[in-house]
């Protein structure tokens, strides 16, 4: 019997699933969609991977996801989730949003990332120009370095400087990650991308689903309750 066919029998006996089953995959989907487009692009920014024994924390100053709050809708009545919102709060105070929505005529795959010194932007869809280092931020000043009629408008100043865009090697994503784990074996190595990695994001991915069920409710990624 051909494996297509043994497959389409197998998956004619399974039951189906509930309208209920089938919002929380659509939810999980949705969220998981999100979760993959934020860790590539760090993966591809940092050129590093996430896979040290003690990601995200590999590096003094490095943070972690301590809570999410995830909202879902459905507002063409389709029966699941066609647009979610994810929210991660970090442990150094920052602040992580997620949108995703496949019923967009336009196809945004960007991800910006804000720092205290520059801004880097990556745009997925655009081959020529991926990655984009803008040198735009807020500087703020001491209150007593100034005098007190100046206070107000020297506290803080907005920056916007030049933007650059470094070349990047052009290289097929599944290929890459497909060479990366086959060098791995051979290697006899720890892959960027471990089990303990995955792991992590379906922690992350769980609580997010138990959020949307909630309504929303922002939830601890160590305990699972509701903050």
């Amino acid at each position: 019997m051909p494996l297509g066919r043994l497959v389409r029998r197998i998956v004619d006996l399974l039951p189906e699933p509930s309208h209920r089953a089938q919002r929380i995959v659509a939810a999980a989907v949705i969220v998981t969609q999100g979760g993959i487009a934020v860790t590539g692009s760090i993966v591809r920014v940092t050129a590093s991977g996430l896979g040290c024994p003690t990601w995200p924390q590999c590096f003094p100053g490095s943070f972690v996801p301590v809570a999410v709050a995830a909202h879902t809708a459905d507002p063409i009545g389709a029966g699941r989730a066609c647009l979610g919102y994810l929210s991660v709060w970090l442990s150094n105070g920052a602040l992580a949003h997620l949108h995703v929505n496949w019923l967009s005529p336009t196809k945004i795959r960007t991800t910006v990332f804000g720092g205290s010194k520059k801004t880097i932007v990556w745009d997925d869809m655009n081959p020529a120009a991926r990655l984009a280092i803008h040198d735009r931020g807020v500087d703020r000043l001491p209150a007593g370095s100034v005098a007190a009629d100046e206070r107000r408008e020297a506290l803080i100043s907005y920056r916007i400087g030049d933007i650059r865009v470094p070349a990047l090697p052009e290289r097929e994503a599944l290929m890459s990650v497909m060479a990366e784990f086959a060098d791995a074996i051979t290697a006899r190595r720890q892959p960027l991308t471990d089990g303990m990695t995955g792991l992590r994001v379906l922690t992350l991915l769980e609580a997010a689903s138990q959020s949307a069920e909630c309504g929303g409710t922002r939830i601890l990624l160590r305990t699972g309750e509701r903050a």
